[in-house]
């Protein structure tokens, strides 16, 4: 039983630590909507799943951001976690079948 509850603990703890759609969704909208002038929907669907993965993994996520919504400052970028904002827009991206809200 003891065994149990650790094991739950410890999954609870792991699945908060990875990035969330649903949390990069909120942080777009709070903290980016006003400086990029596009709907979540907008913005995510400029690239494909692919290309957003592959901004990701090159490390050039911020910069492509940043095209997008010339008007945001990069102080400002560097306070949100950039894991999150990937999920979001990989999630709903233009070839996804989802549609943000």
């Amino acid at each position: 039983m003891r065994m149990l509850k650790l094991v739950s603990v410890l999954l609870l703890i792991s699945s908060l630590s990875y990035a969330n759609p649903f949390l990069g969704h909120k942080t777009y909208v709070k903290k980016l909507r006003k400086d990029c002038h596009l709907s979540s929907h907008k913005f995510s669907y400029k690239h494909t799943q692919k290309q957003w993965q592959d901004f990701f993994d090159k490390g050039l996520l911020e910069n492509e951001i940043l095209n997008i919504c010339p008007k945001l400052k990069k102080e400002k970028l560097e306070t949100i976690d950039i894991n999150d904002i990937f999920d979001f827009v990989y999630k709903y991206a233009k070839d996804s079948k989802n549609i943000a809200f």
